[in-house]
């Protein structure tokens, strides 16, 4: 399948990891897991990356605008309901390919479909890593402001408590 479009931050993330995992779904719409997941298999452990993406408003210049935050942070914030239910995660990201198939939409961006059904059943086995990841280009890193901090914060540290992973974000220069 070919790479998303590159003028959208989605696209420009994928070519970004594309390298980094076996497999990466595209799972950006209403209801997803994440906007890309990515996924690495060894002998003992599944890796599952969720990559939230945001856009920034194409007239607004990136800056300090706490509601940049929002909408990702809460992403983000839910998608810790797939710590340890692993199986139920690879079959949530089943049933997504196969809704988007029967309307000619591919979700796997890298990688096979088949490998997401083996490794939800390997997932009885392996231990499950989960990574969290915030991209907001709308935030700008010399003027990020205390209201997206504080917002990004309390997001981090729901993800923390819950999972004990932290999130890493990925803001404008």
């Amino acid at each position: 399948m070919p790479p998303p479009n590159l003028k959208t931050v989605q696209g420009f993330t994928y070519k970004k990891i594309e390298e980094k995992y076996q497999l990466i779904f595209n799972d950006d719409d209403a209801g997803e897991v994440a906007d890309l997941v990515g996924i690495n298999e060894t002998e003992d452990q599944i890796f599952v990356d969720f990559y939230h993406c945001k856009y920034c408003p194409s007239k607004s210049e990136p800056g300090g605008r706490v509601e940049d935050t929002y909408v990702i942070s809460g992403q983000t914030s839910r998608s810790v309901k797939w710590v340890n239910r692993g199986e139920e995660l690879f079959a949530q990201l089943m049933y997504r390919y196969q809704t988007a198939i029967e309307k000619n939409f591919n979700r796997v961006l890298k990688g096979d479909i088949s490998s997401i059904d083996l490794l939800r059943r390997k997932c009885r086995d392996k231990e499950l890593v989960m990574g969290f990841y915030i991209v907001q280009p709308a935030i700008k890193e010399s003027r990020i402001s205390q209201d997206q901090l504080t917002v990004l914060g309390t997001s981090y540290t729901y993800v923390k408590g819950i999972a004990g992973k932290d999130i890493k974000v990925i803001v404008s220069k």
